[in-house]
Formats: structure tokens, C-alpha cells, sequence
């Protein structure tokens, strides 16, 4: 924040009750001019070839340390200022430009508590404006670098039509034997209603505007009512740091999670994301992503499934406004799942797009709809059914918030999944249908 034309004839009142013991040999007047006109570095240079003789004079030391503030200097600025200070309590000049250099240092605090000062010596309009101004930008930078804890509960019932994510075929047939071969029930998509039970909590703290720091974790549970053995619970663990202003954000992850079935160890995931956040304008959001984990199955049998897995995206987020306050996002992403075991169907190239539409049309209610496609290829012979396997996944999800009392929202949704695949044992439907208490602690 500069000071206004307004605000120097204020502060010159101050200047009068300094008296300059050397006004011969240095014009004051001039280098008082110079910074009205916002020439900061100039006024410095001729200031500093003078700073040996005239340290000590409040007038010169008030000019001195203005210059080195307005020369980026803010630092040397307090020490000049304090000089004048010292000697003239109620100069309005140093305190207020003290004031700005302690804003400038980033001590908060101390440029509060100077700004309030001059508030006591009842300033003109025009510069309790300004100092106004300073401390409301004051209390919106604290707010910023303060510690936020934040959590959730959430309780569903539901049903899922494939809770195994398997075909719904009794039989597939196998050209290495030239026959059909009838599947096991768990080969065989199962359905069952369930109960959902899910918690989490975040804490972001704000070192700065531009640095951040979060940790978050998350537990889940799903319950079958009657396939038990299909039981499992997740838990998982992020960390991360923010990097810039939200306008142009850098985003590092670090995140793991493990997953178990009917009470047995069965994957453990972990990785990491850079994330990138660019808004060209305030209701436009572009965010190219890179994301890397490793999958590791815990069982001896499933360990040939042990993949790392890499994936370079981008998306863009845009507010259409409106009466329904509409949101859109759309993402594209490719990438490569490297399989580290003798897998069947080897590597993995994957492509995929997503879709995604809100719009509010009560300030209670957000009516979402997101849908996404995926193609999946393969770089081996499955010589089992003699085909390089390629995949095609596309899903469909709708539902609604309602934010019924306080914190407290309801959330129905649907999610369609269809695979279709070029090996038919790895083809399957699946819909899930959940309905959804959720308590958000703020």
C-alpha cells in the first residue's frame, strides 16, 4: 500500500517539531519531495551520502527510513524509524511508516498495534482511510495463516448389484481347451444391500498466504448384510504441502492406504500427486496433475497383480453462474500401469475422460451428475483365452445434497459401471444405490 498525496500533508504536521541541525549541508526538502513524488530510490541515494552526519536528527531519520522503505529495504527502514522515535513518540510519520515495514516484514502484530497508536492522534479522513485499510488487511492475513480442523460422519444404507466386480456369466469359454469351463461363485457377480460406515478429519494450517501444510486421514467401512466374507474396510493417510497464492497454487501429496477384506491384510496403496491450480479469471480453474502409486496385494495368490502406476492429466473447473449457480469440470488423463509380476495381460495404457455438472437450485440443495470413459489396452497375449485384452469402462453417477439443518446434509445417488472387455470373464455390470446421513465438524 502506498501513501497518498492526502497523507503527506498529515504527516507533515509531525515534520514541523523536528528541528534539522545541519539543514546547510543536506535538503531535507528536496529528498522530502522526491519521495511525494515516488522516487524513492533517488531520495535514498542522496539520504545515505549523508547518514554518517545526520543519524541522530528525527527529521532526517523519518526521511532515511521512508526511503529504505520504499526502496524495498524494510528491514534497515525499522532501525532509522526507531531513531525517530525514540525521541518523538507521537511522530505520526515514523509510526505510520513503521507500521509499514513491520506489514512488509510480515510481524503482524507489532504493525497492528502501531497502526492502532495512530488511530489516538485522530487523523484526517483521508489517512484514517488509509490506516484502516492496513488493518483490515491485516486481519484478513491472520485469518489466512491460522490452523483449521475440520472432520466428517457419515452413516449409508444401500444395495450393489456386483459387489465382487465380476461377470455375470455361469461359463466362459476357454481356447486352450477348446470348451467351455463353468466359473466359481465368487467368478460369478453377487449382489447384497449394505451398510456404510465412514469418518475423517483434516487440519490445514497456513504458514503464509503462499505456503500451506495439511494432513488428513479417513476410515471406511462396508458391511454386507448377508456375503460377509466380501466385508472390507479401508484406511488411509494423506499429507501435503500448498505452494502460492489459491490463483496459482503448486500442490504436493504424499498418500497411503490399506484395505482389508473379511479381516484378512489384502492391499496396501501408496504414492503420491503434483498438482498444479491456475485461474486465468475467478471463475475458471485449469489444473494439470500428475499422480503416481504403487499397488501391493497382500496374499500370495494375488501378488501377481502388483502393479506402479503412473497418470498425466489435466482438468478445467468453470462457474456458468446463472440462477442455479451451475458448476462444470472436465478432465482428460492417459497414463501407464506397469505390472511387476508374470500377470496375464502384462502392461496396461489407459485413457479416459471425465464429466461433471452442479447446479444449485435452492441454496439447501446441489443436484450433481458426473460420468466418465475409460479405455483400457494390454501389451500381452493372454494365452490363456488367446486375446491381447483391451478394456472399455464408462460410468454414470446422479444424486443430490440436501443441507437440512446446519451441518447436517442427506445425500442420495446412483452409480452405474459398465466394463466391457475383449476376454469375456472380465466383463460386468454394476449398479450401487445409497442413501446417505452425512455430519460435517467445522
Amino acid at each position: 500500500m502506498a501513501i497518498t498525496s492526502h497523507l503527506w500533508q498529515w504527516l507533515g504536521l509531525s515534520l514541523l517539531l523536528a528541528s534539522t541541525t545541519h539543514a546547510d549541508e543536506l535538503n531535507l526538502d528536496q529528498a522530502e519531495q522526491l519521495l511525494n513524488q515516488g522516487q524513492g530510490k533517488q531520495a535514498l541515494q542522496m539520504l545515505q551520502a549523508q547518514e554518517a552526519e545526520q543519524a541522530g536528527d528525527p527529521r532526517f531519520d523519518y526521511l532515511l527510513g521512508t526511503a529504505q522503505l520504499e526502496s524495498g529495504d524494510a528491514a534497515r527502514a525499522t532501525l532509522a524509524l526507531e531513531r525517530t522515535l525514540q525521541s518523538q513518540p507521537n511522530h505520526a510519520g515514523a509510526r505510520l511508516e513503521m507500521g509499514r515495514a513491520y506489514f512488509a516484514l510480515g510481524d503482524y502484530n507489532r504493525a497492528q498495534s502501531e497502526f492502532e497508536t495512530l488511530l489516538t492522534l485522530n487523523p484526517p479522513p483521508a489517512a484514517r482511510a488509509t490506516i484502516d485499510a492496513y488493518l483490515q488487511e491485516i486481519e484478513r492475513r491472520k485469518r489466512a495463516t491460522q490452523t483449521r480442523v475440520s472432520g466428517y460422519l457419515e452413516s449409508a444404507i444401500g444395495r450393489d448389484t456386483n459387489i465382487n466386480f465380476a461377470t455375470s456369466k455361469s461359463t466362459v469359454y476357454v481356447p486352450i481347451f477348446n470348451t467351455d469351463l463353468a466359473l466359481s461363485d465368487d467368478s460369478i457377480a453377487k449382489a447384497d444391500n449394505m451398510g456404510v460406515f465412514a469418518l475423517g478429519a483434516e487440519i490445514n494450517h497456513a504458514a503464509s498466504e503462499k505456503l500451506g501444510l495439511f494432513l488428513g486421514v479417513d476410515g471406511k467401512y462396508r458391511d454386507f448384510i448377508h456375503q460377509k466374507s466380501h466385508n472390507f474396510g479401508t484406511a488411509a493417510l494423506r499429507t501435503g504441502v500448498t505452494l502460492g497464492p489459491v490463483q496459482n497454487q503448486l500442490k504436493l501429496l504424499l498418500a497411503g492406504e490399506k484395505l482389508r477384506q473379511n479381516d484378512h491384510p489384502t492391499r496396501d496403496t501408496a504414492g503420491g500427486a503434483l498438482e498444479w491450480r491456475y485461474m486465468p479469471r475467478a471463475s475458471s480453474a485449469i489444473t494439470p496433475f500428475l499422480q503416481y502409486n504403487q499397488l501391493r496385494y497382500r496374499q500370495e495368490q494375488d501378488a501377481i497383480n502388483d502393479v506402479n502406476q503412473t497418470v498425466l492429466g489435466a482438468g478445467w473447473l468453470e462457474s456458468l453462474g446463472g440462477s442455479n449457480n451451475a458448476i462444470a469440470f472436465l478432465a482428460g488423463f492417459g497414463g501407464r500401469e506397469n505390472a511387476l509380476q508374470a500377470r496375464a495381460d502384462g502392461d496396461k495404457q489407459l485413457l479416459g475422460l471425465r464429466a461433471a455438472l452442479q447446479i444449485t437450485p435452492l441454496q439447501s440443495l446441489d443436484l450433481y451428475a458426473s460420468a466418465g470413459l475409460q479405455h483400457g489396452r494390454y501389451d500381452q497375449v493372454n494365452y490363456t483365452f488367446d486375446e491381447t485384452r483391451s478394456d472399455r469402462q464408462t460410468d454414470l453417477n446422479l444424486g443430490l445434497v440436501w443441507r437440512m439443518i446446519g451441518d447436517l446434509s442427506v445425500k442420495p445417488g446412483i452409480s452405474y459401471t459398465r466394463n466391457r472387455s475383449s476376454i469375456d470373464i472380465n466383463e460386468y455390470r454394476r449398479t450401487e444405490y445409497l442413501l446417505t446421513l452425512r455430519y460435517d465438524l467445522r
